[in-house]
Formats: structure tokens, sequence, C-alpha cells
């Protein structure tokens, strides 16, 4: 071979090499975010005329009004039964909306010393009606502490959990 062919033949080899090194494989990571429903919106008038089912599925009445605290926000439905209402809290409360029905994990016998006439409606900051609620409801009436019990109720909310202590009175 001569010397010219093998510089030529040199020159193809390398310019092989170069091609070959330059098909480097590319690397592509594909993320895939996965999205979350958007927020349906709620209105009062899916809870209005609400079922109100207690323990086991028992019904119990329906929703007649919905009371609010003094910072708007929900903290009661009054529920009529048989001609009485009882006040019961919205965050002890299991809402069903597409079936338009309101759970209470309670007992029909537990909720009904809390039961009034319609025309006799208690305030939410009556003490004695708010104390008996709480014993019924202890899982609920987060958003207040009453009047000369604010050292007696503690309230912590974390991770979209409620924890209340009730302390008893001395």
């Amino acid at each position: 071979m001569t010397h010219l062919s093998r510089i030529a033949c040199l020159a193809v080899l390398a310019a092989a090499s170069s091609v070959q090194a330059q098909n480097v494989i590319q690397e592509t990571t594909t993320v895939t975010t996965q999205t979350s429903p958007a927020p349906q919106m709620r209105r009062v008038s899916q809870i209005l005329g609400s079922a109100v089912q207690l323990q086991g599925g028992a019904a119990y009445g329906k929703v007649e009004d919905i009371v609010l605290n003094d910072a708007g926000m929900v903290e009661y439905v009054l529920v009529s039964n048989e001609g009485r209402m009882v006040m019961m809290p919205w965050d002890a409360a299991s809402m069903d909306f597409g079936k338009r029905i309101v759970t209470y994990d309670v007992t029909p016998q537990a909720v009904q010393p809390l039961s009034f006439t319609p025309d006799q409606l208690p305030t939410i900051v009556n003490t004695p009606y708010t104390n008996r609620v709480r014993q019924v409801f202890p899982q609920g009436v987060r958003s207040r502490n009453l009047p000369g019990d604010a050292d007696k109720v503690k309230i912590k909310e974390r991770d979209n959990k409620v924890k209340i202590k009730v302390k008893d009175r001395d």
C-alpha cells in the first residue's frame, strides 16, 4: 500500500470514529403530573332541605336552616324532627352533597335532650346549651370559645384534623 493510500485510509477511519462519537445517546425524561380535580362550588341550597341521618343510617329529620358565627362561617345546622328543632354542629357532620344527606355519628337518644320548639331557639353563646352540645358532639363545635370558657376549651387544628380538649369544671 502506498503512503498516500495509507493516509487516505487513516483519514476515513478517523472520520468514521468522529461520526460515532457524535452519535451519543440522548436521554429524555418525561415528567407526568397528576392534577386533582378542581374544587366544586358548594351552595347553601345544597344543604337546606337535606335529609339528616344518625348512627346506623337512622333517618332523623331535615336541615331547615343554617347558623353562621360572627366570622360568617357555618357553625350549626338547624334540624327539624317531629315539630321540634335541634341545633347540630356543622363540624361534626359528614355531608354527601350528591345525595343531599347530612350524617352524624350519634344516636337519637343522645340528640333528644338538645331539642327545643321552633320559638325557643337557643343562642350559640348560651353556655348550658352549648355545653350539652359539646357533650353530644365532642368532635364538633370548634369555631367558638364561649365567654368564660376560654381556659377550659383547647382547640388544635393540624393537617385537616381537629383536636378538642375540654377541661372539667373545678
